[in-house]
């Protein structure tokens, strides 16, 4: 289970995998790729990693869990992390995929595309009058970092 109640998937599982999404997008446009990242805590301090690609554009991503994290511990150790791509066509596959062999890889969880054009301040600016945040299809969360 990844944070704020996400499912979270270990990309290595039994071995190094691959997963992929095919979406519409807009040519010439830019998106950014916003995913949760921490190492499978079996890992015991070693760091994991992924390779993002989409658009022909392409990022990898390392992470290692902060020193005695346990599974019980684990949702404290996501980071966020972030990766940008311009569409080409109008649809785009993102690709990730393990760079860590074996077992005991990257844990992903609250994987999303937005265009980068929109900024998402339109929705709850926090000025005078009452503030909404507005949720689409699907599961919609707010989290909070402090």
């Amino acid at each position: 289970m990844g944070p704020g109640g996400q499912i979270a998937i270990d990309i290595s599982g039994n071995a190094a995998g691959t997963i992929q999404q095919t979406f519409a997008t807009v040519s010439g446009t830019t998106y950014t790729v916003t995913f949760l990242q921490a190492s499978n805590p079996s890992a015991s301090g070693q760091s994991t990693s992924v390779r993002l690609s989409a658009g022909g554009s392409t990022q990898d991503f390392a992470y290692t869990n902060p020193a005695g994290t346990i599974w019980g511990t684990v949702l404290n150790a996501f980071t966020e992390q972030t990766f940008s791509f311009t569409a080409t066509g109008t649809s785009t596959t993102l690709s990730i995929q393990s760079l860590t062999p074996g077992s005991n890889g990257s844990l992903l969880a609250a994987i999303s595309v937005v265009a980068s054009s929109d900024t998402g301040n339109d929705a709850a600016d926090g000025g005078s009058g009452n503030d909404w945040v507005l949720g689409g299809e699907g599961t919609d969360a707010l989290y909070g970092r402090g």
